[in-house]
């Protein structure tokens, strides 16, 4: 089975990857993104959803069809691939 990328999945799962790098770990060090039994922020998380949506991220927890975007796995395994 070939796991490689199309071209579009790639660049797909890069722009994902600088997102999460950029946008979501730093928020791992700052306190103040956690509430009540660290859990994220609810007004911070809407604003994550926001950003991301914003980047065309709005889908990630579902599998995106392969004609559309050339890959059927899902986004977050996209992100954390090599």
């Amino acid at each position: 089975m070939d796991f490689t990328l199309s071209a579009a999945g790639e660049t797909y799962r890069k722009r994902i990857k600088e997102f999460v790098d950029k946008k979501l770990i730093p928020l791992e060090k700052d306190p103040t993104s956690f509430g009540e039994h660290e859990n994220i922020n609810e007004t911070l998380l809407q604003a994550l959803k926001g950003k991301a949506r914003q980047q065309g991220f709005g889908a990630c927890r579902c599998r995106v069809n392969v004609a559309a975007r050339a890959f059927k796995w899902p986004i977050w395994r996209l992100a954390t691939r090599k």
